[in-house]
């Protein structure tokens, strides 16, 4: 939930916002620049994070520690390397490969780039999108559009 111009509660954590059914789910894959050890690969695992440096900075924390874990399934610290606050900041820095970043798939669409390569990261789970919405300022228009999402079904990359 956006409070103070930052999100800082998860959805259903807030008793002022309204949640629509699943809207969207889509897979997780890691950010890498082309000349990674791991940019050839067809798919990585969340135990290959363990042997690299993670972006920190992601918000909010339950958002964070969803996608980027403190740990491997076996138990080995992630390090974590630069915060960074944006997209902006992170797309250099995962071109010359001082990290890499666990990402939503939906970033391929939006951050396309010829020095950055998606990897799908095959044991996580997928990622849910909903939509939100303070329930004081609901209008009929914010309901009609959540009846046409959930009317569509959820949509799958």
């Amino acid at each position: 939930m956006v409070h103070r111009h930052e999100l800082d509660r998860g959805p259903g954590q807030d008793p002022l916002t309204a949640q629509s059914p699943l809207a969207e789910q889509h897979p997780v894959e890691r950010v890498v620049g082309p000349g990674h050890r791991l940019a050839g690969r067809e798919s990585v695992s969340y135990e290959d994070l363990g042997d690299e440096t993670v972006f920190g900075g992601a918000k909010p924390d339950y958002w964070r520690n969803w996608l980027v874990p403190t740990h491997t399934p076996s138990g080995r610290p992630i390090r974590i390397g630069r915060i960074v606050t944006n997209s902006a900041e992170m797309i250099p820095l995962v071109a010359n490969g001082e990290a890499v970043s666990p990402c939503f798939a939906h970033s391929i669409r939006y951050y396309a780039r010829p020095d950055h390569v998606y990897v799908p990261i095959r044991d996580a789970p997928l990622a849910h999108w909903a939509l939100i919405w303070r329930t004081s300022t609901e209008t009929s228009l914010i309901r009609e559009f959540a009846e046409a999402a959930r009317d569509l079904g959820v949509i799958a990359l």
